[in-house]
């Protein structure tokens, strides 16, 4: 998802077949099949953990545990479950782990990793067994791959060394994964291709038999927000004011575009904001978003409901970081103090510690200074109102667009047709640079269910730094196609009228 330049010694080819053997090859590509399949095997500092998994039933035996989670991450979920498909479903590649050639590593966290795709190389096997639509699908994303359009995602060997970690990290990729396939927004970061077998891919007993690919990404907001920072005194904050309002606009966008389908996203942060080509925001790293109960009384927005703690100090509502419940205020505030940091371009309560933020902003009602940027007087009226501690006073995500928009109609177009002008310069003087973006997990992030290795009775485990992206279908069919057999496999993934991904076969597995 994220971009970088190439380094063509790195390519690895992806295999999730059998361990290494150790008969010889004199091509290229079976050294490509063999350095892959050794990169996968037990490093010898985590060889005693990877024996201790296998000895417990390993990651083969998972799939069941696995499927327990998905179904109580996904229980009420009436949207996610329901069969409404207004969303203008896209086709989704389905594709085997050994089709895939891959690149550098673009991104790495606590749970996951994520590669640049450099080739995808079709299997006639996998394809004979697939409709004529999806083996059209498969070409045209093999097709696109020649231009390094994609990044791979899969789970961590890392979680190895914690199999309950391990099986709620699946469980939230899974969940994830269902909602990004259904979702359509040009906000959000989409789903190009998923692994066959869905998450039964885990029975073959490998960590990274279970993939998703995503579009890629050229950079990151906290990375923006760092080059805004070292170019400070050469471009006058007032002149970027507009562009980084435009930004916050389409970060509400996506969210108005969730909440109206009582999605919450929980972990919104500079992290999880990309950027698709120059000037366009895609969320990304749905792996704590959670639905709620659809609306049914007059309180409306102001109800609110008893979840986990999650998300990132710094950017999270002070209710959920006090344990209160909350609703879909908790990602307004969120984003304000994201527009925030874009504006100073500074985080927001850097220097505090757990404790000084406990008493001084939940519960002292102490926000980042506003005075000294001399930001204009609709602006600052935003930020009380985004941040405000009172949930009831607090915008709306609604709200929150109108203000955004009323804010740089104030500006006039005029101010962003000068961006325009200074984005094209930037271009030039950065004498094309790669952006490389290095993902990782927010040392201030927490999620209650993943702290407590899913002891929590209350727990909705569930944390992945980066976006994480699986499959779906017929969602209302989700939990019963779950690791079932190849005939049930097409249930996770989105259709084009009648006609399946997966030829009919006899239902044998």
């Amino acid at each position: 998802m994220f971009g970088k330049k190439l380094s063509r010694g790195n390519l690895q080819r992806a295999s999730s077949m059998k361990r290494p053997t150790m008969e010889k090859t004199n091509s290229k590509r079976g050294l490509l099949n063999r350095t892959a399949s050794l990169s996968r095997m037990p490093s010898k500092r985590g060889l005693a953990s990877a024996n201790k998994q296998k000895q417990s039933g390993g990651v083969h035996d998972c799939v069941a545990i696995i499927e327990k989670d998905v179904e109580r991450l996904t229980r009420g979920a009436d949207y996610l479950m329901g069969e409404n498909n207004e969303e203008n479903a896209r086709p989704v590649a389905i594709l085997t782990r050994n089709e895939l050639l891959l690149g550098d590593v673009l991104g790495e966290g606590s749970f996951a990793q994520v590669f640049e795709v450099a080739e995808i190389g079709l299997d006639p096997e996998t394809s004979v067994e697939m409709s004529d639509e999806q083996q059209n699908v498969r070409e045209e994303i093999a097709k696109d791959a020649e231009h390094k359009k994609y990044a791979l995602k899969h789970l961590s060997k890392r979680l190895l060394r914690k199999p309950k970690l391990f099986n709620s990290a699946a469980a939230d990729a899974i969940v994830e994964g269902m909602y990004l396939a259904k979702l359509n927004h040009p906000n959000i970061l989409k789903l190009r291709g998923v692994a066959k077998d869905g998450p039964g891919a885990f029975a073959d007993g490998q960590y990274d038999s279970f993939f998703f690919l995503t579009d890629r990404l050229t950079d990151v907001l906290d990375s923006r927000i760092g080059k805004w920072r070292n170019q400070y005194g050469k471009v006058p904050p007032e002149k970027l004011l507009p562009r980084k309002t435009s930004y916050a606009l389409q970060i509400c966008n996506a969210l108005l575009y969730l909440h109206e389908r009582r999605i919450i996203f929980r972990d919104l942060k500079p992290q999880n904001i990309g950027f698709k080509g120059e000037n366009t925001i895609q969320l990304f790293d749905f792996g704590l978003c959670r639905e709620l109960p659809p609306e049914e009384d007059a309180r409306g927005s102001d109800k609110v409901y008893m979840m986990s703690g999650a998300g990132t100090r710094r950017y999270m509502a002070v209710e959920i970081f006090i344990d209160r419940k909350y609703n879909l205020k908790a990602d307004v505030y969120s984003m304000t103090m994201i527009y925030y940091e874009m504006l100073a371009q500074i985080k927001p309560f850097a220097k505090f510690t757990r404790d000084e933020h406990q008493e001084y902003v939940c519960e002292g009602g102490e926000r980042p200074p506003v005075d000294k940027y001399h930001l204009p007087a609709a602006i600052e009226t935003f930020l009380d109102k985004g941040w405000n501690q009172t949930v009831s006073v607090r915008y709306t995500m609604s709200e929150a667009r109108e203000s955004l928009r009323g804010i740089l109609k104030e500006m006039g177009e005029e101010k962003l047709e000068e961006l325009e002008d200074m984005d094209e310069t930037e271009r030039v003087n950065q004498n094309d640079e790669e952006v490389s973006v290095n993902s990782s997990l927010d040392d201030e992030s927490l999620d209650a269910g993943l702290e407590a290795s899913g002891a929590s009775s209350k727990s909705m485990l569930g944390k992945s730094d980066m976006t994480m992206m699986t499959m779906t279908s017929n969602v209302s069919n989700a939990s019963v196609a779950f690791g079932r057999t190849i005939s049930h496999v097409r249930l996770w993934f989105q259709k084009k009228g009648s006609d399946s991904d997966l030829k009919a076969d006899d239902g044998k597995k």
